[in-house]
């Protein structure tokens, strides 16, 4: 079970890494921001469902 929560934290962390260097490019245009938050919520929500469903699937 940790070894799941690790690669989640790892996972976050990365994502949110391309997320900030996106959003911080001054000359990106604006669709390919939007395009970048709208791929990280999903990322996120991918993520934390596939964990919600490792969580419960993996015996103590």
């Amino acid at each position: 079970m940790n070894g799941i929560i690790l690669f989640a934290v790892a996972a976050f962390l990365l994502m949110t890494f391309r997320l900030v260097t996106v959003v911080r490019m001054k000359n990106a245009p604006r669709g390919n921001k939007r395009m970048a938050w709208l791929l990280y919520g999903i990322g996120i929500g991918a993520l934390a469902g596939a964990v919600l469903v490792l969580i419960n699937s993996v015996p103590v």
